[in-house]
């Protein structure tokens, strides 16, 4: 039978071939500042050694790397074998050949930008990093000669592994699967010689498929006709399955279905996998996006996948946490800027329920050499194959961002992304800039010509307003004024932005900081800091999901703002009611600045197409397209000691919520949190700890003090903050056992 086998930990590591270190992936060649002025880059080794038993010598075996940035020159038992290029998707090394009783396999990265693979762009003026190191999992696979295959290990368009499809829901409830197993029977090298002998023998192989409701339920199964597989042939079944009352995957409940394919080679089951899939349908037109029949507008954010010091070598657990945070925010769509992430924020979107856009890599770069270009088309292949089952993904962004090659190219994309992925479920989006206007769904500009494509804004709220220099880049410890001005930007152009012909959605840029590479500062248009801090601007978009919150802000001179999802509030304030109970914002909309006689653009504006000004923040209007709009409250005198504000929250005219807004006091305390954000702390883990200034009644007191942070008892601190920020520091803390012990203190 099969054997996956992870190989995460034992890994020797060496910058010069001479220090070596133990580690554990995922791994980062460097550990960087907090901001990154100008990236580290260099070269490195990794080794790992592993036995082989002797049974394995007559099957199938290849080493899996889940990525590493960004080539990498694989040698096997002291032998050259090939050079990947391309840091963000996994790839095979084969072994079966070279297969000795003790095994060494040896890997050579260097990070440095390159010509010859996207993104393609150099790191001085890159606006994100390459990230060194094997930044994900490696993994061992055992497979007998007979067995499924990986869809990156062959190269067969729509084929290679498995691959489910929903291809049509009927008026009954009833849903029609298209199912395909591709299986090989495999032979190395050393063995070919017994092809012909091999060959004379029954070789039958066949498959059965079954599948099961979550509830373990089996509601389909059915068994192929044995087909003859002679050695260094293949077969790719094929099935068709109808599912009575099936559970539709939908955000609000993301139900998964499991596929169990059995392959039996003359009467032996040899291989078993398992896949997990939603039945859905997807359809863009545009009238909208529609999501099983039902029209649902894509509310976005961009993500970025670093964390500060380790760049991209996060745990499982973290990209689970990412996940959940976009989630809780309430958004129902990202966009993965600008490349293939991690198998498990793709796992957490499926299980959550986050509608995912997945790129490839590409970002203001397009080279016309062969291999780039090869490369370009190789990423667009590679990334339908690894990801087309995830029911999360209803977009492939297959065009090089912002880069604009020429047109031909961009039809190459198109055409590989539908043989890649034949039927009607299948979706391309891209730029327009380079007219280019071929995709499925349209990145809108200003020249664009079409007006019947769907177009979806990819990018928003953060370039229109400034540029570099952008309004919309702010930070927690900014003035009350500057974090408003930056919340009112995208609350402003989302409620504009839902008005537009033919805008089926839109996605903010972007939801975590990160660091640009290009630039002495980290880029803060964010929803939430590089220690996923929240910013006023997370719970505006928090409130136009349906998750109840309320979270009031109070602008230090007469206005009140309540961003929440109730229908109504009322404000009290020393035992009376100082804003009658009433219903949110719906004054007009109008332009960002009246003065100017223009407003920002779309995305990705020209610097001469920024506004500065700030606009008029929270005017009471600007909010018709919104869900839950907020309430704007002026005259609203600041909460003082002794004299809090109490906002009530009603939903349907009944209670829903009580938040005190009290005037911070004195520092009494230091609160600790290890924040777990929906995910426990195991072994392994990657887990921000924060010191929080707390006065006596447990209000946040928003100052910048030094501390610092002690850890015992199996973690030690990456890196954090020397002091805090509004109140609150962080630490990054590698975990080697969840019982740790952190206590943070004021110095």
């Amino acid at each position: 039978m099969n054997q996956i086998i992870p190989c995460v930990s034992d890994w020797k590591f060496s910058r010069d071939g001479v220090d070596w270190q133990n580690v554990s992936l995922p791994h980062s060649v460097f550990v960087e500042p907090e901001t990154i002025v100008k990236p580290q880059v260099g070269k490195a080794i990794y080794q790992y050694r592993f036995s082989a038993p002797e049974e394995w010598k007559r099957k199938i075996v290849s080493f899996e790397i889940g990525a590493a940035m960004q080539r990498a020159e694989v040698y096997v038992n002291g032998e050259y074998h090939f050079t990947h290029f391309g840091g963000y998707q996994k790839f095979f090394i084969p072994l079966t050949d070279d297969l000795k009783d003790e095994n060494l396999i040896e890997i050579h990265l260097d990070n440095a930008d390159s010509r010859d693979m996207p993104p393609g762009k150099t790191i001085s003026t890159m606006d994100f990093c390459y990230h060194s190191g094997l930044y994900r999992d490696a993994k061992l696979h055992v497979w007998e000669p007979v067995h499924i295959t990986d869809p990156l290990a062959v190269s067969i368009p729509a084929g290679g592994g498995v691959f489910l499809r929903t291809e049509q829901l009927d008026p009954d409830g009833t849903a029609e699967i298209s199912a395909s197993c591709h299986v090989i029977h495999e032979m190395p090298a050393t063995r070919r010689f017994e092809i012909l002998q091999l060959a004379k023998e029954p070789n039958q192989v066949s498959v059965k498929l079954q599948i099961t409701a979550p509830d373990g339920t089996c509601v389909f199964e059915a068994e192929s006709d044995s087909v003859e597989i002679r050695p260094n042939t293949d077969h790719t079944f094929r099935f068709k399955a109808k599912i009575a009352n099936a559970a539709l995957w939908t955000p609000e409940t993301p139900v998964r279905y499991t596929a169990t394919f059995l392959v039996t080679h003359d009467g032996k089951t040899v291989h078993t996998m398992q896949e997990k899939f939603g039945i859905r349908t997807i359809k863009f037109t545009k009238e909208g996006f529609y999501l099983n029949g039902v029209r649902t507008f894509l509310n976005g954010t961009n993500r970025h996948m670093e964390y500060p010091f380790i760049g991209n070598a996060v745990p499982e657990n973290g990209q689970w946490r990412d996940a959940l945070l976009i989630k809780k925010s309430g958004y129902n769509f990202v966009r993965l800027s600008h490349y293939n992430q991690d198998p498990a924020f793709h796992e957490a979107c499926d299980s959550i329920g986050l509608l995912v856009m997945a790129a490839i890599p590409g970002w203001q770069a397009y080279h016309s050499n062969s291999a780039f270009i090869e490369n370009s088309f190789r990423d667009c292949r590679e990334l339908i194959r690894c990801l087309r089952n995830r029911p999360s993904i209803i977009l492939w962004e297959l065009s090089l961002n912002e880069a604009y090659p020429p047109s031909w190219v961009n039809a190459e994309f198109c055409r590989i992304t539908h043989e890649e992925y034949p039927g009607s479920q299948c979706y391309s989006a891209g730029d327009t800039w380079g007219f280019s206007e071929m995709w499925d769904v349209l990145f809108p500009c200003g020249h664009q010509r079409s007006t019947d494509n769907p177009v979806l804004l990819r990018e928003y709220g953060d370039w229109g307003f400034g540029g570099g220099n952008s309004t919309s880049r702010r930070t927690r410890g900014d003035s009350m004024k500057e974090r408003l001005i930056q919340c009112w930007n995208f609350m402003w152009t989302y409620n504009r932005l839902q008005a537009v012909p033919c805008m089926v959605g839109a996605a903010d840029w972007c939801f975590f900081d990160y660091n640009r590479g290009c630039s002495s500062n980290i880029e803060t248009s964010g929803s939430m800091d590089v220690y996923r801090q929240p910013k006023i601007k997370f719970f505006f978009y928090q409130s136009q999901g349906e998750e109840p919150m309320l979270y009031p802000v109070h602008d230090e001179k007469d206005k009140l703002i309540v961003f929440t999802n109730c229908d109504e509030i009322e404000v009290e304030q020393s035992g009376r009611i100082i804003v009658p109970r009433r219903k949110p914002d719906d004054g007009p909309d109008t332009p960002y600045n009246p003065n100017l006689g223009s407003s920002p653009d779309w995305e990705t504006a020209l610097p001469d197409c920024g506004d500065t000004s700030g606009g008029n923040p929270f005017d009471g209007g600007n909010c018709k397209q919104l869900t839950h709009p907020p309430f704007t409250c002026s005259g609203v005198p600041a909460p003082e000691v002794g004299s809090p504000l109490i906002i009530r929250g009603y939903k349907d005219g009944e209670p829903m919520f009580e938040q005190v807004l009290r005037k911070p006091e004195e520092v009494v305390e230091v609160e600790t949190l290890v924040r777990e954000d929906g995910v426990p702390v195991t072994a392994g883990d990657l887990v921000f700890v924060d010191a929080i200034l707390k006065d006596r009644n447990g209000t946040l007191v928003p100052e910048n003090v030094p501390v610092r942070l002690n850890v015992s008892g199996g973690a030690e601190i990456v890196g954090g903050m020397p002091e805090t920020v509004a109140g609150i520091a962080s630490w990054l803390v590698r975990v080697s056992d969840p019982d740790f012990q952190a206590v943070a203190e004021q110095i």
